[in-house]
């Protein structure tokens, strides 16, 4: 299945579906997917060998100051089966976990085997959130993010509208798509209303047997 039916029936199981576990399961499919898509395709677009390990799952690389770096896709928000009306909302991280890569994948950066990703890392430094449908079309923005903090190439503006916290698509290390944002916002909005409706109830019922 590709990853634009697989979000189509993700999204069709939120609406239809009436057993948790069945939008937990699809939701946690869909995201296996698109971060192994994600990260296929942040390789193929920067220009300098990556390499994908396993564990833990990111794509890493070498720069041009010689130090590693590394991207990776995480569920910033998910279906669980306490809350399976959950929104999925993906963040991607560049430089923010500090990992550690094997030796051998660092001597095939061309690193010393002492280099570990934690104690080099730190620029460029984002967190991006977006909803599935627009995860993809970042894959080619964020390795041209990684390329103009590295050798000063021009960045182009990203694929979906952004709001950018504490500066530009430059200089700002936290950003939500304007998609993502709403959806989270109004998940929230939704779930604090629940809390206020189940808090009112609670205050009733002790009003109730206090007379």
């Amino acid at each position: 299945m590709n990853v634009r039916r697989e979000i189509e029936e993700f999204r069709r199981t939120q609406q239809e579906a009436t057993v948790a576990s069945d939008i937990v399961t699809s939701g946690e499919k869909l995201f296996r997917h698109l971060r192994r898509e994600f990260r296929a395709r942040f390789a193929r677009d920067l220009p300098r060998p990556v390499i994908l390990p396993r564990s833990p799952v990111c794509a890493v690389w070498r720069d041009a100051r010689g130090q590693v770096g590394n991207v990776q896709v995480v569920a910033y928000l998910s279906p669980w089966r306490f809350n399976e009306n959950r929104p999925l909302i993906t963040r991607i991280t560049v430089n923010h976990y500090g990992v550690r890569v094997s030796r051998a994948n660092l001597k095939r950066l061309g690193c010393t085997f002492s280099q570990t990703l934690g104690q080099t890392a730190s620029d460029p430094h984002l967190e991006l959130s977006t909803v599935p449908e627009e995860l993809l079309d970042f894959a080619p923005w964020i390795a041209a993010f990684v390329e103009s903090h590295d050798i000063g190439t021009e960045l182009a503006a990203p694929p979906h509208p952004c709001n950018f916290f504490g500066g530009d698509m430059h200089t700002s290390s936290y950003a939500w798509t304007c998609t993502a944002q709403d959806e989270a916002w109004a998940y929230q909005a939704k779930e604090e209303e629940i809390r206020q409706r189940q808090l009112a109830r609670w205050r009733e019922s002790k009003t109730r047997s206090a007379v």
